[in-house]
Order: structure tokens, then C-alpha cells, then sequence
């Protein structure tokens, strides 16, 4: 994905979802706040960015949703 596909996505509210989000992990990286995750969306493709600080917790959203929801979600 190129640049100029990244920023011509609109946000989406995540109360605009009529489905409970199915999150999976596109990739990890470590660093010194803890592991950064880039997640998407299995049902919409909407993507967020996460930060898991701790092994045994969850992570938490570092961002807001983005992306196009599909008509799946609509």
C-alpha cells in the first residue's frame, strides 16, 4: 500500500459498526513502551494500531479506527 492509498481512507466512528469487531494482528514490533500491533478487522478491514505493554494484559488502542468499512458492516 502506498502513501497516497493510506491517506485517501476516511476515519470511521467505531459506533458507524454494526458488528463487534474481529481483530487480528498484522504484524508485531517490540519497543521500549511494549509491543506495537498493527490489527485489522476480519469482517469490515477497518485497521488500528495497539500497544500491549504487558505480556499478560491486553492490548490497548493507540489510535483511532480507520479505513473503509464494506458493505458487510453496513
Amino acid at each position: 500500500m502506498t502513501t497516497s492509498q493510506t491517506r485517501s481512507q476516511s476515519p470511521v466512528r467505531a459506533e458507524s459498526a454494526e458488528h463487534e469487531h474481529t481483530w487480528s494482528t498484522e504484524s508485531r514490533h517490540p519497543t521500549s513502551s511494549g509491543d506495537v500491533l498493527y490489527v485489522r478487522c476480519g469482517i469490515c478491514g477497518i485497521r488500528r494500531v495497539d500497544l500491549q505493554s504487558r505480556l499478560d494484559t491486553p492490548p490497548a488502542p493507540l489510535s483511532r479506527m480507520v479505513g473503509v468499512a464494506s458493505d458487510v458492516a453496513r
